[in-house]
């Protein structure tokens, strides 16, 4: 880290500080120094709203891609092999247009861990019948089906451990 120079501007605010400020700006450099350590490397980051904004793009963003997909195969298949049977046509589907399962673990890897917990926290909360009621309000009114959102963007994994973290709640 290189040393700053006596003419970079926080010199002049430390010599403000220490020779020139009044008792009132003291205390409130004070104040604001001490918020500053309290609040910690993740203060200032909202993660409900980080939730909401990620798991409402999903739900912009992603219509029944999945389900057009496999469609468009499916008629592909059968336009090449059209005496193919249902269950091979499903076989082939399946290796070409993954299930949603692995789309939801998808999705969910492009959830910061920290959004990904705070979602959890959420769901489990609301689920049991724990979440404060101003929390479900702001939730709703970013995005009305907030609990079905969240569900979708979850993994089988999640999900597994949400069903387990609900039933301990009980």
């Amino acid at each position: 880290m290189s040393r700053p120079h006596n003419d970079d501007p926080i010199f002049h605010i430390v010599d403000y500080i220490l020779n020139s400020a009044s008792e009132d700006e003291l205390i409130a450099i004070s104040e604001a120094v001490q918020r500053r350590a309290n609040r910690g490397p993740l203060g200032d980051l909202n993660f409900q709203e980080m939730a909401q904004k990620i798991t409402s793009q999903f739900d912009m963003a992603m219509p029944d891609m999945h389900g057009m997909a496999r469609g468009m195969v499916r008629n592909l298949i059968l336009q090449h092999q059209p005496g193919i049977s249902p269950q091979e046509v499903e076989i082939l589907l399946d290796h070409y247009v993954p299930g949603e399962q692995r789309q939801a673990a998808e999705k969910q890897k492009m959830i910061p861990p920290e959004i990904l917990q705070s979602m959890i926290r959420q769901f489990v909360a609301y689920s049991v019948g724990r979440m404060p009621a101003a929390e479900e309000k702001d939730l709703r009114a970013a995005m009305p089906n907030w609990p079905e959102s969240y569900w979708d963007v979850f993994s089988e994994e999640t999900r597994a451990l949400v069903r387990d973290l609900i039933q301990e709640a009980r």
